[in-house]
């Protein structure tokens, strides 16, 4: 199995190098963009080809790509590799590990960290020089489970890095300069799909063991089931209430590429053509009263429609995508009653800004403690404006009470309670 090397390339993308392949992370939706993998060659022209070791984006506009005693430079505005690379790293890193590195992490703190082995060393990069008394031990310098053999690190937009060895990753608070608790996890789970394998298997494939989903098998067994009574199934492209363009039980699809990414169908049932796709979708966006008409008003202006079974694919692609999010933000997540999972599943459906803790401090403060009466008072979404909300606000809070009977009563962490009261 070829080594992950992440890159936080900006604020909205990242890059995941797995031997000769990449992917493309969209940093809003936390999943790996379509169109990927893709061979290293036909996007990072004049990068090693066959697999990097590190990388990261230096603050002269540059990035850094290492494979073995040599690295080259990548003029970011440019878009490609500067002339006269690859050099060695002893030529021009006086002090760095010259027979290569295994990963290095831009901190955002006017350092540079570079590991090899057991060992890392600070690197000043305003003075472009390695600090005094370096290298040290890795064990010396950071509270994290990995203390030699580290493939790569890197730095979210959350106050959180990332470290990767081998199959797994160690999420690691950086304010308080330790890793979070319940770590190592699985990369298969945390980031599905970041070494370029299916991240959603399709409907028609065998239904693999629970933990390969990251999540209990009665909450993604039920999921659809919960969900749709709350949002309805369209079939067409309508308007929410906030004038975004959605489809299915509730899936945004705001962007013409979002909508022609679909397999939508015409009256005859054939598969719509994407000039078609984009113009239904132009025509709904502009039709701003569809915003307070609701769907059905949406169903008698369209044409294209879609199946199904391509709702429920879509229904359940999103679901797995949304499951790493909240593996990330809750350490102990796999350890959750069933019905508390399915309750932040749902909050994270409509958004909300969730699980980010400047708007649910209340909320993740109580779970992270396992007080799930607490969270069920506290998972309440604003339905002010969308009363609609309202029968999902009643069904979370029932969710987290029954979360609280669970681990009161020491029943089965695994099992529906919810399921079983309908």
């Amino acid at each position: 199995m070829s080594k992950l090397v992440s890159l936080g390339w900006n604020d909205e993308k990242a890059y995941f190098f797995s031997g000769g392949q990449y992917v493309r992370w969209d940093v809003a939706s936390d999943t790996v963009d379509v169109g990927y993998p893709r061979p290293i060659s036909s996007g990072w022209i004049g990068i090693f080809p066959d697999g990097i070791d590190a990388a990261a984006v230096w603050n002269n506009g540059k990035a850094y790509f290492f494979r073995g005693a040599e690295y080259s430079a990548y003029d970011i505005a440019a878009d490609v590799v500067v002339d006269g690379y690859p050099r060695t790293i002893a030529e021009n890193w006086p002090g760095v590990f010259p027979e290569g590195v295994d990963a290095v992490i831009v901190w955002g703190n006017g350092k540079a960290y570079f590991f090899r082995g057991d060992e890392y060393l600070s690197y000043d990069m305003a003075a472009d020089t390695v600090d005094d008394g370096y290298p040290r031990p890795i064990r010396d310098g950071w509270v994290q489970p990995f203390d030699t053999g580290i493939d790569s690190a890197v730095v979210w937009n959350n106050g959180k890095a990332y470290f990767f060895r081998g199959d797994e990753y160690v999420r690691y608070d950086v304010a308080t300069e330790m890793a979070d608790e319940g770590y190592p996890q699985p990369i298969s789970l945390g980031w599905p799909g970041a070494r370029g394998e299916r991240a959603n298997p399709s409907r028609t494939s065998p239904t693999p063991h629970a933990s390969e989903h990251g999540v209990h098998a009665s909450v993604r067994d039920y999921f659809l089931a919960f969900t749709e009574p709350l949002e309805g199934r369209i079939y067409c492209m309508y308007l929410d209430i906030e004038g975004y363009v959605t489809t299915a039980v509730g899936n945004l699809i705001d962007t013409e590429g979002d909508a022609c990414r679909l397999p939508w169908t015409t009256a005859d049932g054939t598969r719509a053509a994407e000039s078609e796709i984009r113009s239904e979708w132009r025509l709904v966006k502009g039709m701003t009263e569809l915003a307070r008409q609701g769907a059905g008003a949406a169903a008698r202006a369209t044409q294209l429609r879609l199946t199904d079974a391509a709702i429920d694919d879509l229904v359940l692609a999103k679901f797995d995508a949304n499951t790493p999010v909240l593996r990330r933000a809750y350490a102990d997540w796999d350890s959750w009653p069933a019905d508390a999972q399915l309750g932040c599943h749902s909050i994270l459906w409509t958004g909300s800004r969730f699980p980010d803790d400047k708007y649910w401090p209340r909320f993740n403060a109580a779970v992270k403690t396992r007080d799930w009466l607490t969270a069920a008072d506290q998972s309440h979404i604003n339905d002010e404006a969308n009363p609609g909300v309202t029968a999902r606000n009643t069904a979370n809070h029932e969710l987290f009470k029954n979360a609280s009977r669970v681990d009161a009563q020491g029943l089965d962490i695994t099992a529906l309670v919810y399921r079983h009261q309908r």
